[in-house]
């Protein structure tokens, strides 16, 4: 029985010297997460986000904390945060082929909703593509002008495209003329 009690103690004794604190936790970044182990709290820094965004990813965070089963309720919600960080881009033909000056000039109308300025990507294709993008934005009469302007802009036979630098919420007409009647391919991504 002795050699019991004293094996017993010999195993606990290490036990109870050891602490339960965890120390300072410290990260840093734009979005820096810092768990300390104390009471399973979490705390989240995130600098530079909207406010409206800041209160969705809460929102979030509290719906997973309460139901981690309902996966579409917070994918939905997530869904829902991230519409406003990544911009809705859509893309319409307006006039195809349309004979100018010895050329053929093809149109799309651009409309972007974003919450910030972005750099956008776009590159076009066709075989007879004569010359640059021409982008400009919509604007009524009277309206002052606009920041946007191209940067890395390429163009060989059969191609051509741009980096546009601050493009904001708005509508935009995307120019192109080719020296021959054809489909014109447009590509886009936010950078």
């Amino acid at each position: 029985m002795s050699y019991r009690l004293t094996l017993l103690l010999l195993i606990a004794t290490p036990c109870w010297g050891q602490s339960t604190t965890t120390g300072k936790v410290e990260t840093s970044g734009s979005c820096s997460p810092a768990v300390t182990g104390s009471n399973n709290q979490f705390t989240i820094t995130c600098q530079g986000i909207p406010e409206k965004l800041r209160v969705q990813l809460v929102d979030l965070l509290n719906l997973v904390a309460k139901n981690q089963s309902n996966a579409a309720a917070m994918m939905a919600k997530l869904d829902e945060c991230l519409a406003g960080v990544n911009p809705q881009i859509k893309l319409t033909k307006l006039s195809e082929n349309v004979p100018e000056n010895g050329r053929f000039r093809t149109q799309f109308r651009m409309e972007i909703a974003t919450q910030r300025a972005f750099v956008l990507y776009l590159k076009v294709t066709s075989p007879s593509l004569d010359g640059t993008i021409g982008w400009e934005r919509d604007v009524p009469p009277g309206h002052g002008g606009y920041s946007s302007f191209a940067m890395n802009a390429f163009n060989g036979p059969g191609y051509a495209e741009e980096d546009l630098q601050n493009v904001e919420s708005g509508t935009y007409t995307v120019t192109l003329y080719t020296l021959h009647p054809g489909k014109i391919d447009v590509q886009y991504e936010k950078r």
